[in-house]
Parts: structure tokens; C-alpha cells; sequence
């Protein structure tokens, strides 16, 4: 676990690096399910993929992107995926549903 959030800090810190330019910005906020529970290893992406990062224990995630990126996609597995326009938002929070596993007759 302590591996993983090592990879997680130095992806973000690489990131933060390669992006230092005044046009981009940080987009952050936490993962919930339908409950309320923080869900760890949520993947956080743009929606061509060339951004991303996860969720930590906490459900928290930090996502740095250029200004033209105009929202960010969600995903976890049994999950629905959930996509949120950015905006002028910095701060952005999202609840994700569990899939309805039941076949349908």
C-alpha cells in the first residue's frame, strides 16, 4: 500500500512538473459511492486519456490539466462511470453507483 501512494505522490509531483505553465490547473475533489464511502482506485481522466491519476484511501484525487480540457471522466469497476463538465470548477466531487448485477429475463 505504502508503494502505491509513493507511485501516486511522485506521479502527481511528475506531472505537476511537466505542466508548471500559468494555462493549466488543478482539479481535485473526493470519490464516494452511492452511500457515502470513499472509494479508493477510482481512475480520474480527461476524456482523450492523456491526463489521469486515482483516488487514495480516502477517495481523494488531484488532477492537473491544461485549460482546454473541459471535463473529466470517472470509471471503477462494478461501477457506472460518471462524466462532470469542469467549468470554471477547481474543486470536484462525485458519487458513483454500483452496476446492477441482476441478468435481466
Amino acid at each position: 500500500m505504502q508503494m502505491r501512494k509513493l507511485t501516486l505522490i511522485l506521479s502527481a509531483v511528475f506531472v505537476l512538473a511537466l505542466h508548471a505553465a500559468g494555462q493549466d490547473r488543478t482539479i481535485s475533489g473526493k470519490v464516494t459511492n452511492d452511500k457515502g464511502t470513499s472509494l479508493e482506485g477510482v481512475s480520474v481522466t480527461s476524456p482523450d486519456g492523456k491526463y489521469g491519476t486515482q483516488t487514495d484511501k480516502e477517495g481523494k484525487y488531484s488532477l492537473v490539466v491544461p485549460s482546454g480540457v473541459r471535463g473529466i471522466n470517472f470509471s471503477y469497476v462494478n461501477f457506472e462511470g460518471q462524466n462532470k463538465t469542469i467549468g470554471k470548477l477547481l474543486l470536484i466531487n462525485a458519487s458513483l453507483r454500483p452496476l446492477d448485477s441482476k441478468m435481466e429475463e
